[in-house]
């Protein structure tokens, strides 16, 4: 084989190596930008499916009937429908206890994640103040405050007001405890005897906005995580928190031989 052949090879086989070097992705690269999920919605990152890990925050389950359903601090919900970075979802069994007036809807807490990767929101909601029955001198307290009361339920006394506020610099009884339910969309008040379950809904809107450090980790390749401290970590699936960034260099060699002149292009990734 002549000198020129030779080199050709040379050249051939590098590019080769180059080319399989180049395809190599991280874990976490080959997820879907969107997917299909149930028979119409079209969902994005930051829902993943169940097979696909490693693409996402929240998982759903796409196979769901009749609806795709994510779970949320242990609460299943289904989704209903996905309008830009909203989804509504709805507690089925809220609906359940809603329909028979049962004070059990008021254990269905409307309950979020906290991260420092994603904050979620919910819209609109009610507030509910929950006391123990037994202990009649926070009455006075909450009408003060222009609270209305609930005492349909037997071991306990609710107290609320028709606003999707959360409250701020109130001192809460430590026989309370607060809890954050749906609320009827365009529902308003028309007096103190309204039903409190007329306030409220089994559905709601749900929203989210990932972090600024989890978006460029995502887009990068890499998957948004927490450590032990619950603090921001990125992982390429490489056993490292952090995501490294590729280098590429570059050697050019130049050889002279007879009457011929080669360049050498050398690329270590």
């Amino acid at each position: 084989m002549d000198l020129v052949s030779c080199f050709f090879v040379f050249i051939l086989f590098h590019l080769r190596c180059f080319d399989s070097v180049q395809g190599q992705n991280t874990p976490y690269s080959n997820c879907p930008d969107e997917f299909q999920c149930g028979s119409s919605e079209i969902l994005s990152f930051p829902f993943f499916k169940p097979t696909q890990p490693d693409c996402g925050l929240c998982k759903v389950d796409c196979d769901a009937t009749p609806h795709p359903v994510i779970e949320l601090e242990g609460v299943k919900y289904q989704i209903l429908a996905k309008q830009n970075v909203f989804v509504t979802i709805k507690d089925p069994i809220l609906e359940k206890f809603l329909k028979k007036k049962s004070c059990r809807s008021f254990g269905r807490n409307l309950s979020l994640p906290i991260s420092p990767i994603i904050t979620y929101r919910v819209y609109p909601f009610l507030t509910l103040f929950r006391c123990n029955s037994s202990k009649k001198r926070f009455q006075d307290e909450f009408s003060y405050r222009g609270f209305q009361s609930y005492n349909g339920c037997e071991s306990f006394t609710l107290y609320y007001n028709d606003s999707s506020i959360s409250y701020t610099g109130f001192t809460l009884p430590t026989s309370c405890s607060v809890i954050q339910l749906p609320m009827a969309s365009g529902f308003e008040s028309k007096s103190n005897n309204s039903d409190l379950f007329d306030m409220l809904a089994a559905d709601v809107s749900l929203g989210w906005t990932v972090s600024n450090k989890c978006n460029q980790c995502y887009s990068s390749g890499g998957r948004c995580q927490v450590d032990s401290n619950n603090k921001f970590l990125c992982s390429t699936g490489e056993g490292k928190g952090t995501l490294k960034k590729r280098h590429l260099r570059t050697a050019l060699l130049v050889i002279v031989t007879g009457n011929y002149t080669f360049f050498l292009l050398f690329l270590n990734l």
